[in-house]
């Protein structure tokens, strides 16, 4: 049996899955820093769909919050993805 995905495991447990609203009241920060935290890589998120909504580990999100690098906030997250996928274009 394969493991779900971030997408199946956010409809599922709502408390552990965090959107980019949720993360921002979280760490007292504004939408837009998330969203370019996510985007440069500082902070670690899953995003299913190329244009779609970012999902992020709330434990992943914590780590970010103390100061973690990418590579520990992935395995807060429970993750073994460590690299994002390249998006059309992108060298």
């Amino acid at each position: 049996m394969s493991p779900a995905s971030p997408a199946e495991l956010a409809t599922t447990d709502r408390r552990t899955w965090l959107n980019t609203a949720d993360v921002a009241a979280r760490s007292r920060r504004h939408n837009v820093t998330i969203r370019r935290a996510a985007s440069s890589g500082e902070l670690h998120s899953h995003q299913p769909a190329q244009r779609g909504h970012r999902r992020f580990h709330i434990d992943a999100v914590d780590a970010w919050m103390r100061g973690q690098n990418k590579q520990q906030q992935a395995a807060a997250c429970g993750c073994q993805r460590l690299q994002g996928v390249k998006r059309r274009g992108a060298a």
